[in-house]
């Protein structure tokens, strides 16, 4: 893993891209279900899978293993890297790319961004073309908050920070409450340190400060949360949230939601907003993720902030 030095310009606010799981089930990815299924029947055949299902998909792990999730891990992201791409699911991906900002953070374990990019990703090409690490220091980084993958899009290179973890690395993978937790903590700790850097910079009058981690690009960056639901288990998104308004209340949220019906008068809305989040709906809304995605995406890449 090579470290690298990362900068983002301090007086130009820059877009960031939080990506979901609508991505890929526009593409007809399957969820994990299927996979935490078979390891419940196998680990802890006494739970109901009715019930298990109604819990969130990063929860589901801890009861379908009894609470052994180390112990499985790797044989859930295996399951995750199996997944095949037609070639117009290829060809939808390298579209998105295209017109995604510089910036990318998603929250899915799997890769479908990197396999669109490179054609057939394997853990050869991760280990050795694509997997980085930012110059980090003063914190923790177990959970690899300063980890990303770099991959060409046409003569560009563009950064893709797996948030939550990258099925190539299952030791990475946040799932269940104590990983969230972990996660939360690790961040918790870092924050001051990229505060004191961050003033240091305006200080001193630099026009760049570098990026320790994806933790400074939600925090500096206008940041789009697209095809993800933003459910209250993800914590620590709801924690930078408020961290965000506090510290960097110029800087803009925007949690897209095709549907009005499933974000209005919720509880979710409420919170948002009281967040300062901008919530923006498509009240003429055909069905069509693949086109939603990307008038969505080409809307966000063409607003530069400038």
């Amino acid at each position: 893993m090579k470290t690298e030095k990362l900068t983002i310009r301090l007086h130009e606010r820059q877009n960031a891209l939080l990506a979901g799981n609508g991505i890929c089930q526009s593409i007809g990815m399957n969820s994990c279900y299927g996979i935490i299924e078979e390891i419940r029947k196998e680990k802890n055949p006494a739970a109901d899978p009715e019930v298990l299902e109604k819990l969130q998909f990063p929860h589901q792990i801890v009861a379908a293993t009894n609470d052994h999730v180390d112990e499985n891990m790797k044989r859930l992201t295996q399951g995750m890297l199996k997944a095949e791409y037609s070639e117009e699911d290829t060809e939808f991906l390298k579209d998105l790319l295209d017109h995604m900002p510089e910036f990318i953070l998603t929250a899915n374990y799997s890769t479908e961004l990197e396999s669109a990019a490179f054609g057939r990703y394997t853990a050869f090409t991760y280990r050795t073309n694509t997997w980085k690490s930012a110059e980090m220091r003063g914190s923790a980084d177990s959970l690899g908050l300063n980890r990303y993958t770099m991959i060409p899009v046409g003569e560009r290179q563009k950064q893709v920070w797996h948030i939550h973890g990258n099925a190539m690395k299952p030791t990475s993978i946040v799932m269940g409450h104590y990983y969230y937790g972990k996660l939360l903590r690790e961040i918790e700790e870092y924050i001051p340190v990229f505060l004191k850097n961050y003033k240091m910079a305006v200080s001193k009058g630099e026009q760049e400060i570098a990026v320790r981690s994806w933790v400074d690009l939600f925090m500096l960056c206008d940041v789009h949360i697209l095809g993800f639901s933003m459910d209250p288990a993800e914590m620590d998104l709801w924690w930078l949230l408020c961290c965000k308004k506090r510290h960097f209340p110029e800087t803009q949220v925007y949690f897209y939601e095709p549907d009005p019906a499933r974000i209005t008068n919720s509880g979710k809305e409420l919170l948002m907003k009281a967040y300062g989040a901008n919530i923006i709906t498509t009240p003429d809304f055909t069905g069509d993720y693949r086109q939603y995605y990307r008038d969505t995406i080409r809307m966000i890449g063409g607003n530069r902030n400038e």
